[in-house]
């Protein structure tokens, strides 16, 4: 979601204006401007030229990222508090929001047919990233079938429509069977990145033992 800014480039078609390295050797430039010095109008349209792209660039990029934040010089006060939102998410970095699959807050689409790459989740089993900037999700499955961990197949969905229908990875387990020393559940993980708004869900095929599939562990950050 795009946000606002009303920060612009001034002169952006750089007319009249000295060039890097007229600017670069400017007496102006290099000793500072003196008491009572003339500002030629060239040197003057290149500082503001300079100061004005690199503030509409950070501006538009702040303005944009996420859900969006509002970057304008209407209201300092608005600015400040939206500025440290935006730095403050940054530093937050990869904090756990979630850590509740075993919960039953999350579920897998299952089925006993077909094939999940080509079967997208359905209610209630489809979520949405609802924060402001894009979250990691990791997920890890296992068939719990006592005889010994039999194989399964998943497709994970993901795009900005309420029901998402485009697959963006997959993750299997091939049946581990009832040899020695083979562990009786033997998790497989998939890990995948969801955009902010988007909304995403996880399609299992399970064999023979697809009433048995379940989520060891749902993981989700968020930066």
């Amino acid at each position: 979601m795009a946000g606002t800014t009303n920060f612009l480039q001034q002169n952006p078609g750089a007319a009249n204006q000295e060039n890097d390295a007229t600017y670069a050797a400017d007496p102006l430039t290099t000793g500072g401007v003196g008491v009572d010095d003339l500002l030629p109008s060239p040197w003057l349209n290149k500082i503001w030229f300079q100061c004005t792209t690199f503030i509409c660039a950070i501006a538009y990029v702040i303005a944009n990222w996420g859900s969006g934040f509002t970057i304008t010089d209407t209201s300092l006060s608005v600015l400040k508090t939206n500025l440290t939102n935006f730095f403050t998410g940054l530093q937050n970095g990869a904090a756990a929001i979630q850590n509740a699959g075993l919960s039953g807050s999350r579920s897998l689409q299952v089925i006993t047919s077909g094939s999940p790459q080509a079967t997208p989740p359905s209610s209630p089993n489809i979520y949405q990233n609802t924060a402001a900037l894009p979250k990691l999700v990791t997920v890890s499955v296992d068939s719990f079938n006592p005889g010994g961990g039999d194989g399964f197949w998943g497709a994970v969905f993901c795009d900005a429509t309420t029901t998402p229908s485009t697959l963006v990875a997959m993750f299997a387990r091939v049946n581990a069977g009832t040899a020695p020393g083979l562990p009786v559940t033997w998790p497989a993980s998939v890990t995948f990145l969801v955009p902010a708004g988007y909304y995403y869900g996880i399609t299992v095929l399970g064999g023979d033992t697809s009433s048995n599939i379940d989520i060891q562990t749902w993981t989700e950050w968020t930066y």
